[in-house]
């Protein structure tokens, strides 16, 4: 076996299969479909592509204990918990950002998951009608074809995949911005990426093959990425949580099978002395036995029957399993608490707060991403606004990170009351604290408890 540049196992074995594996394996097709279609190269190589569709493939997998889906899914609720995303304002255009990003966030947490698991997920906007959607697309279908500095410039989706009596259809979409033009083209292939007409899809028919956009200044397709370290160049769509992890993954796998096996070879059962039994090994077909002889055949040192049930040997494959859980959360970049126990008796609030540091470091960098992503949505709905005559002024887009993991919420409390005393903040933003209610919400109710209960002030009009 040798190590390729990505540090993946390449066997010298039947190397001209594997490439032609390769050329079939959905990811290396699609690279050849955009290829041919928008004449473009993937920034990745084909290998990368190959790779990428396999962690998607594991991460998929749903007919084993997948620890890489367990982890993206409690990593996913760490990042997102109760977070809130407000729009605020007032108008037409406020509402249709507002509706825009409601069509993310109700499958934000998807998306996250995704993107830890497989190590990217992209929100491409589309348009259904007048109104503007989100479709999460996971980072194996991705493909980044151009790039300034950290920015993407152009980018292939496959956007839908549609299974007839004799075709499979996907539908691919380019993306570029160029200058300040932003055009989308939109092509279909088949199994073996010959193109097609988009009307090959009843559906799929009144989408339009070239849409031109002007006036833009960026992309406005985002992309959230694992923020896991690639340890490898030309990774820009990212890579799963797990990661390098490939190893210890498989010794949890094989000892929850040795655990399986042990249990079942040591099941409870009921066990009978042999002078009990015929010579051809049978319980005689009549009569009551009062007494059996037991313990090698001496009488009177025996029970009716014997009961065998060794004690399994818990103790021994639980501290393996917990060694092996404890080492994958070391090797990912987590504290503990994704897979093991998190001791957390008699521990302070700041010991607490030490204790979670690397998965909220981990998790503050995800919701970097999520900022980044839900700031172009919003452009991208400010942007179709402005095509459809959609008037007003634009909205402000707030979220509000649910940090109740990490911190205390008495402490944070005490906090707010003293920015508060301090003409930091304002009752607002403590009522929306307490209750998890909108800014807008929040802000209404204060407005009428003030009402009605004016101070002396105001009763006086001092």
């Amino acid at each position: 076996t040798l190590m390729n540049n990505y540090g993946q196992g390449i066997s010298t074995v039947g190397m001209v299969d594997m490439q032609t594996d390769m050329r079939r394996h959905t990811g290396a097709r699609l690279l050849d479909a955009i290829k041919k279609l928008f004449r473009k190269k993937s920034i990745e190589p084909p290998m990368l592509a190959y790779i990428e569709d396999t962690n998607a493939y594991r991460y998929q997998d749903t007919r084993i204990t997948n620890f890489t889906a367990i982890i993206a899914n409690k990593m996913a609720n760490k990042t997102l918990g109760e977070s809130d995303l407000d729009v605020i304002g007032e108008g037409d255009r406020t509402e249709y950002v507002r509706k825009a990003l409601d069509s993310f966030w109700i499958n934000a947490k998807n998306a996250v998951s995704t993107a830890y698991g497989i190590g990217g997920c992209a929100v491409v906007p589309y348009l259904y009608g007048d109104r503007m959607y989100c479709s999460m697309v996971p980072g194996n279908q991705f493909f980044i074809t151009s790039m300034a500095g950290a920015e993407i410039m152009s980018c292939a989706v496959k956007c839908d995949e549609r299974r007839t009596r004799y075709h499979t259809y996907s539908r691919i979409a380019d993306h570029s911005v160029s200058g300040n033009v932003y055009t989308i083209i939109n092509k279909v292939v088949d199994e073996n990426n010959a193109e097609h007409p988009m009307s090959v899809v009843e559906d799929w028919a009144s989408i339009p093959e070239q849409v031109v956009i002007t006036g833009v200044d960026r992309l406005p397709v985002a992309y959230i990425k694992c923020p896991s370290n690639p340890r490898r160049p030309l990774r820009p769509e990212g890579v799963p949580i797990t990661y390098g992890c490939k190893e210890v993954l498989d010794d949890i796998a094989n000892t929850l099978i040795e655990y399986r096996k042990e249990y079942e070879l040591k099941r409870t059962f009921v066990g009978v002395d042999q002078t009990v039994v015929d010579k051809d090994g049978e319980m005689p077909r009549g009569g009551l036995f009062k007494k059996v002889l037991t313990n090698g055949g001496k009488v009177g040192t025996g029970s009716p029957m014997e009961v065998y049930s060794p004690d399994l040997r818990q103790i021994a494959y639980h501290e393996r399993l917990m060694d092996l859980y404890a080492l994958l959360e070391n090797q990912i970049g987590t504290s503990s608490g994704i897979l093991t126990k998190q001791e957390s008796s008699n521990a302070t609030a700041t010991e607490i707060k030490q204790a979670n540091l690397d998965t909220k470091s981990m998790v503050a960098l995800m919701q970097r991403e999520l900022d980044r992503a839900i700031d172009t949505i919003a452009y991208a709905a400010e942007l179709y606004a402005d095509v459809y005559g959609v008037r007003g002024e634009s909205p402000e887009v707030n979220i509000s990170w649910d940090m109740s993991l990490w911190e205390s919420s008495a402490e944070t409390f005490s906090q707010m009351v003293q920015a508060a005393a301090l003409d930091a903040i304002d009752a607002t933003e403590i009522r929306s604290f307490i209750t998890g209610e909108s800014r807008e919400e929040a802000e209404e109710a204060v407005k009428k408890i003030k009402a009605e209960n004016p101070t002396t002030e105001q009763i006086f009009g001092i």
